[in-house]
């Protein structure tokens, strides 16, 4: 078999499994399995090389997609949508496209991971739109552009590494809003952070390999100065926040040292009210 027509599985509602594997001339997958509510398994062909317009929207009971099998797959686009209860997705290395809401409203995916496509150039339009589950994303050094709306109302995404050495094309909402605080993790060697932060997607920017102490938010700011690796003790003003517990003022922090690769929210803090 070398094609399936459009809408051919279309709304087959007790369709449970589907088997292509044996389908060796298979090479494109588009339109033809979307609302089968009951689909939780799919097993793809090695021919396939892309999936597209809502081949798998509103399969509602997928829950893992696994395309390690596809290893010449090279275009995602507008096939998973909706997929309501998905939470896993396995990417192939030669993975090129992920097209405009390839994932969008997969509001449970947690877990995809596609730092290894080499091969990826572009982050489509609303690609990942209110992808409310999902907290990380490594962005290959390949990419060239992450599209207006690629990571869009992902409200639980606090951690993005760039690995490559030049930040991407960006849209006013290639990451808006996403969680807060948020952390951008990039290469030492990248020439144009300046062009990131002018976006102010994230609340943190920390270099891949080093030891770094976080910014302060602006109504956190110690009083006393933070010495290069060294426990620090001193106080810390809110500023014009409101009172916390009826306190202005708190004493005796201690800040210690955060690795890169840790979450912001990891950072361990002392405090206590003056007696």
């Amino acid at each position: 078999m070398q094609t399936i027509d459009s809408n051919a599985f279309s709304t087959c509602t007790g369709l449970v499994k589907v088997d292509l594997s044996n389908c060796t001339s298979l090479i494109t997958l588009s339109d033809c399995f979307p609302y089968c509510y009951s689909l939780t398994t799919i097993v793809f062909p090695s021919s396939l090389q892309i999936i597209e317009k809502n081949a798998f929207s509103t399969c509602t009971g997928l829950v893992k997609v696994d395309l390690s099998n596809c290893i010449s797959l090279i275009t995602l686009s507008d096939c998973f949508i909706k997929c309501s209860k998905l939470t896993t997705v396995i990417i192939p290395p030669s993975l090129q496209t992920i097209g405009n809401y390839t994932f969008a409203f997969c509001a449970r995916l947690t877990n995809i991971d596609f730092s290894k496509c080499i091969s990826l150039t572009s982050l489509g339009k609303g690609c990942f739109y209110q992808c409310y589950s999902l907290t990380q994303i490594i962005i290959p050094g390949s990419v060239i552009t992450i599209n207006s709306g690629a990571f869009e109302s992902c409200t639980s995404l606090n951690k993005v590494t760039f690995l490559g050495n030049t930040i991407p094309s960006l849209s006013s909402k290639s990451f808006f809003p996403i969680a807060q605080p948020s952390t951008a993790y990039y290469q030492s060697s990248v020439t144009n952070l300046s062009y990131l932060k002018s976006f102010n997607f994230f609340t943190y920017y920390i270099p891949l390999n080093s030891y770094y102490y976080p910014v302060y938010p602006p109504y956190l700011q110690p009083t006393s100065s933070l010495g290069s690796g060294s426990r620090i003790s001193g106080s810390i003003s809110l500023g014009s926040r409101p009172k916390i517990g009826g306190i202005s003022r708190i004493y005796n922090y201690y800040h210690f040292i955060h690795k890169e690769n840790e979450f912001l929210n990891n950072i361990v803090f002392q405090i206590y009210s003056k007696k």
